[in-house]
């Protein structure tokens, strides 16, 4: 259960059950400069700003040129392929 006021508690928990880290990525710009950007235009399922400029690019910088696998899961009643990325290092996994 993950706790409001501690957000990564779980994902600490997942760090000594591996015995590994996990790099934490974030934009660097937040949430309201995109909102701005995008005229106040909250994201939406067909609008989805916020994933691209604040999840995947910092995923593809952060990447640089390593290779990389990136499992992604995608419930079966979701109509929509996922993430995709332009760069040929970077190998999508559909675990689901």
């Amino acid at each position: 259960m993950i706790i409001a006021d501690r957000p990564y508690e779980y994902l600490d928990r997942i760090k000594a059950h591996l015995g590994m880290n996990i790099h934490y990525l974030s934009a660097n710009r937040g949430f309201d400069h995109w909102l701005e950007v995008h005229g106040g235009l909250l994201p939406s399922p067909k609008k989805r700003w916020c994933t691209a400029m604040m999840k995947l690019k910092p995923l593809e910088e952060f990447v640089g040129d390593d290779e990389v696998i990136s499992y992604i899961g995608i419930r079966a009643d979701e109509n929509r392929d996922g993430y995709i990325s332009t760069k040929s290092n970077i190998k999508p996994v559909y675990t689901f």
